[in-house]
């Protein structure tokens, strides 16, 4: 390398150097924007990795071998007042034809009016078999999940949410 090129080499440090000191508040400005830039892109990617490991979560939880059914009836026959449903005979046949499902559970949804003496509430009622919790992995807070028991012997029980809770206002433990 030259003399000319070693000189230039020392003095483009030296001349941005001296830049920087006679203009201190336009150099604070820029190194306060490059920091708060590189500060918004470390906060954005770490809010989607928490979005995507959020998703990934509630995709682990379902379950890789977890097969969702839904039964629907075209508009005009809901309009005549038909009921889409899954019968026994078709969880059979599901389970049957599908190799490697560790069962079948039926789900069926209605919203509905709770009572409890002279309260009442309107939530979400899921009636299903007691291998739901099992495989959804989804237990109650206190008491327990309804058993294979209670569905043969036809009890009567229910598994309520703390909205209902609430809205009934059970005060105290509303398990019974």
């Amino acid at each position: 390398m030259s003399r000319l090129g070693l000189d230039l080499l020392g003095e483009s440090p030296r001349a941005a150097f001296d830049a920087i000191r006679a203009h201190k508040l336009r150099s604070v400005l820029t190194t306060f924007g490059i920091v708060i830039g590189v500060a918004a892109v470390v906060a954005v990617v770490a809010l989607l990795q928490g979005f995507s490991q959020a998703i990934n979560n509630q995709f682990r939880g379902l379950g890789s071998d977890t097969l969702i059914v839904q039964s629907y009836l075209p508009l005009k026959e809901l309009l005549a007042g038909k009921i889409a449903k899954v019968t026994p005979a078709d969880l059979l046949a599901i389970q049957q034809q599908i190799p490697g499902l560790a069962g079948v559970s039926p789900i069926v949804g209605i919203s509905g009016i709770v009572h409890f003496r002279d309260q009442t509430t309107r939530t979400q009622v899921l009636g299903s078999t007691p291998s739901l919790a099992e495989w959804f992995n989804a237990w109650p807070d206190r008491g327990r999940f309804i058993t294979r028991e209670d569905d043969l012997r036809h009890h009567h029980v229910a598994v309520i949410g703390r909205t209902v809770i609430e809205h009934l206002h059970l005060h105290g433990d509303a398990v019974g």
